[in-house]
């Protein structure tokens, strides 16, 4: 019985990471820069930021 509840917690696991992969790969093309960089994730976190800023 522990034995299916663990493969089951670890399907799942794999699963959400495998949508958070394909989210940032789809946030990447969309806006036209990788934000797996951490430098480029910066530039446009703070985009966000300023753009909520100034709509809120």
């Amino acid at each position: 019985m522990q034995m299916l509840v663990w493969s089951a917690v670890q399907s799942s696991s794999i699963s959400i990471k495998n949508t958070v992969k394909y989210r940032i790969k789809k946030i990447s093309e969309l806006i036209g820069t990788d934000i797996t960089v951490y430098s480029e994730f910066y530039d446009a976190y703070m985009a966000c930021m300023l753009y909520r800023l100034i709509n809120d």
